[in-house]
């Protein structure tokens, strides 16, 4: 281990970190202010400088801390190890996101090719689970929500959420469930093997509807099925209403039509003087009636 001038020292072209936390950031830069660096930086040379193995945060509150130079590990290393190197060093750390956590598990499997299980013995970690729930937040479904509640998800969550579904529509529903409800990792798993052991798809609606955290959740999901059932049973009986309406209107259309084209041929009768007396006083008497249900449609129309 040596000392280097952090003016000769540059981040690395790829950085494991997404982001840091400011606050946090704030905190390293004052603890290194009363203390110092306690745990040295890996750096590599490149020509006259020097580039980061691992320590970017290190090196950036020493910044902001005011300090010139910086405890530091030299070794020359190739990319490839430099990156895996960088990758297992912040894996380790505590404050790093889960998100950036999946993101360097991926890196490190595409570059050593690795099985789940081998990386885990990497991080001394007692199984492949954590790395496959890590590696499952990649998922193109579930990216967006786990983007947003990072903080709120643990590896877990995705793995019950993925086990429970048939389809990756189905895996983004849990887990929008988990976070808009909060739900704890057994809490999740109580829904997820709900949904997971539900026989019909209005089953698993029902699930999804009550809340996870339900003190008597699998009495509930039987009560909302009840309510869905006479809701659906009532949207139909509706529906069925307005279809009849909609039957009626359209007929009542088609006889108006029909009624125009007998108007025009009975006028057509008159001019040849078709009617006699009385026929022509029993269409009048005919006509009054109608024109008087006529005008109270009318009436009935304008006032909708």
């Amino acid at each position: 281990m040596t000392t280097i001038p952090i003016n000769q020292i540059n981040p690395s072209p790829h950085p494991v970190r997404s982001s840091w936390d400011e606050d946090a950031m704030q905190e390293l830069a004052q603890s290194i202010r009363e203390q110092g660096v306690i745990v040295p930086i890996k750096v590599r040379p490149i020509g006259s400088d020097y580039e980061i193995v691992y320590g970017h945060r290190r090196v950036e509150a020493a910044r902001r801390a005011g300090l010139e130079e910086i405890p530091a590990i030299v070794e020359g290393v190739e990319d490839t190890d430099a990156l895996i190197q960088a990758l297992i060093e912040n894996v380790q750390r505590e404050d790093m996101s889960h998100l950036d956590i999946a993101k360097a598990l991926a890196q490190i499997k595409e570059m050593t090719g690795k099985t789940n299980k081998q990386i885990s013995d990497m991080f001394g970690w007692k199984s492949g689970s954590s790395v496959t729930g890590h590696l499952a937040m990649l998922a193109p479904n579930l990216l967006p929500i786990i983007e947003s509640h990072d903080q709120d998800l643990q590896p877990t969550h995705i793995i019950y959420a993925k086990a429970a579904a048939n389809t990756p529509n189905e895996e983004a529903r849990i887990l929008q469930k988990v976070v808009d409800e909060g739900l704890t990792e057994l809490e999740t798993r109580r829904v997820a093997h709900a949904y997971r052991d539900a026989r019909t798809d209005d089953e698993r609606e029902a699930i999804l509807k009550v809340r996870g955290d339900h003190p008597a959740f699998e009495r509930a999901v039987a009560v909302q099925m009840g309510v869905d059932r006479a809701e659906e049973i009532q949207e139909r009986k509706t529906t069925r209403r307005h279809q009849e309406n909609d039957r009626e209107v359209a007929q009542f259309f088609d006889a108006v039509r029909a009624f125009m084209m007998v108007v025009e041929t009975m006028i057509s009768a008159v001019d040849f003087g078709k009617f006699s007396q009385e026929g022509a006083r029993f269409a009048t008497r005919r006509i009054d009636a109608l024109i008087e249900k006529l005008q109270q449609l009318k009436g009935q129309l304008n006032n909708e």
